[in-house]
């Protein structure tokens, strides 16, 4: 009886020890896949799910444009030595310090730009951004006419995108490529779906043209759905307060639109939006650019379908008047 139970115990630990090392060793067979901020993190999350080790350099609630190399631990800097494929936005939010971080890090990795998959535009400057500009300097130059890096605004464009990362993450790990195509084209109907409604909303509506009382990083949303716009600055500007001749024209534009909802972005003080919302007895609304969540909005479920279906809602509403 004890040479028995003897011999189960250590068959019961060998096979520990083997499961043990067979779960270490899928772990280590994972993709190591680091990304800059939430949109690229968020669809991979979903394409790949827990076939891949995933990791976001940017904190949650840290303002992009404001990151640095500096702002990397060496434990981060080592995930980035460590990882297959690095995906990140390519504009002028990490343009610089990515480039620094490839010349740092001794990496194997892969290096994506998001706007690498989809054709990209030009800011086209608005008409409270062109009186500004004509304020300030006494002629148009259009300086507001610059590269636009948020590709991942429009579901249009999120479709390219998941299908462009699917395809590199099927050329990395050819074993899982049922699985990651799969998942890509779950997700990719769900935006489908969006797309569709969004296109359906704006081919009834009578008036087009919606105003922001803010910066404006949706350039690929309302040109990809016929939008028009009317904002207080492009992109994702480090001017965020308007002036007084900002407001009034931005006002005027709502009024001559017939619009009662006055756009914001996250991160941005609504008070500007909520001052010509006032003006015109409308009401003052945030319209999510998907760039940079807060640790509460991801704990409790906030995603990019979510947040791209709560953006159709509030044009569509606005569209309604």
């Amino acid at each position: 009886m004890k040479r028995i139970v003897c011999f189960l115990i250590m068959l019961l630990l060998c096979l520990t020890l083997f499961c043990g090392c067979n779960e270490n060793n899928q772990k280590a067979e994972r993709l190591e896949i680091v990304c800059t901020v939430f949109p690229q993190y968020d669809f991979l999350r979903n394409i790949a799910g827990d076939r891949v080790n995933l990791k976001m350099l940017v904190p949650l609630g840290v303002e992009s444009h404001d990151f640095k190399l500096e702002n990397l631990t060496v434990a981060e800097l080592k995930t980035v030595a460590d990882a297959d494929l690095v995906v990140f936005v390519g504009g002028e939010s990490d343009e610089a310090w990515i480039t620094e971080l490839k010349n740092t890090v001794k990496s194997k990795a892969v290096w994506c730009a998001m706007t690498d998959f989809t054709p990209t535009l030009k800011e086209i400057i608005s008409e409270s951004m062109e009186h500004e500009h004509d304020h300030a300097h006494g002629e148009n130059h259009h300086e507001g006419n610059a590269f636009d890096e948020h590709v991942w605004t429009s579901p249009k464009r999120a479709i390219e995108i998941i299908t462009a990362m699917t395809e590199v993450l099927i050329e990395l790990d050819a074993d899982n490529s049922d699985y990651f195509r799969q998942n890509s084209e779950k997700y990719i109907a769900q935006l489908q779906g969006l797309d569709n409604e969004l296109k359906k909303a704006v081919s009834v509506a009578d008036n087009k043209k919606l105003v922001f009382g803010d910066r404006f990083p949706f350039r690929y949303l309302f040109a990809d759905y016929g939008l028009e716009f009317d904002a207080a600055f492009p992109g994702c500007s480090a001017v965020s307060d308007p002036s007084v001749k900002q407001i009034t024209s931005l006002t005027q534009t709502a009024v001559e639109s017939g619009t009662k909802h006055i756009f914001y972005m996250e991160n941005s003080n609504p008070v500007f939006a909520e001052s010509i919302a006032k003006k015109i007895g409308g009401k003052a609304v945030l319209l999510h650019s998907c760039h940079t969540l807060s640790r509460d909005e991801l704990d409790s479920g906030i995603n990019y379908l979510k947040l791209t279906a709560q953006n159709i809602q509030r044009i569509k509403e606005a569209l309604n008047g």
